[in-house]
């Protein structure tokens, strides 16, 4: 949907972006008879979920080892069928071999020299 500006699912052209997706922690749920209502937990500090942690920690404050979060997300809508895609705001500027948990999927390409 990020590129084709349509939904793969339902192919409709109702296509909403949302800048960036707040992590469930940031959310408080208060529940009625009826419904439930889900809030910001405080005005102005929703954080906005990454892709990953780093491996490689920093010293921040005397607080200790903190790990930077890395790869800030962002989501495309189908306001249609409900259909959702999340996108990893910068990839190049992801350092993917630092990440907790990443592994390759494919091999890099073998460089071969020139033919002789």
């Amino acid at each position: 949907m990020k590129r084709s500006k349509q939904c793969p699912k339902c192919q409709s052209l109702r296509i909403g972006h949302i800048a960036f997706q707040v992590d469930a922690n940031d959310v408080v749920v208060a529940r009625n008879a009826t419904e439930d209502h889900q809030f910001i937990n405080t005005v102005g500090q929703a954080v906005s979920r990454s892709l990953g942690i780093q491996r490689t920690g920093e010293r921040l404050d005397g607080f200790g080892k903190v790990l930077p979060l890395v790869g800030q997300l962002e989501a495309y809508v189908c306001t249609e069928c409900g259909y959702h895609e999340t996108y990893v705001r910068n990839p190049k500027g992801i350092p993917w071999n630092d990440l907790q948990g990443f592994s390759w999927v494919n091999p890099d390409p073998v460089v071969e020299g020139p033919f002789r």
